[in-house]
């Protein structure tokens, strides 16, 4: 295992994949809020934009990136785009943040 919970794989990490699950896991969390596999979905979203939010995944302001979020893959299988910033990384990352400020069950997760 990695130091930040994911196992490793045969490719590179995709900070863009990565903000797409962490969007689509809030929305699941918000149809089953008040089931167990809610609070997992919950629970899974915010640890990965907790994750997205450290300095190995999230450009500084003082770094010369043009993305928000570091170590994108746009292309594995051709070699294409790997290790890059994706706009649309970035696009389902400021989504992810803006539907967890807007529901409360993710606004108490940290409390």
């Amino acid at each position: 295992m990695q130091l930040d919970g994911y196992p490793n794989l045969d490719g590179p990490r995709d900070t863009s994949a990565a903000a797409v699950v962490a969007l689509g896991l809030l929305y699941l969390a918000e149809s089953e809020l008040d089931t167990s596999c809610g609070q997992r979905y919950l629970c899974a979203a915010v640890s990965i934009i907790r994750a997205l939010a450290s300095p190995k995944y999230l450009s500084g302001s003082t770094e010369q990136f043009p993305a928000l979020l570091k170590h994108a893959t746009g292309g594995f299988p051709l070699m294409n785009h790997v290790d890059i910033g994706l706009i649309s990384g970035d696009y389902y990352y400021l989504a992810a943040l803006q539907k967890c400020m807007t529901m409360q069950a993710c606004i108490e997760y940290g409390s």
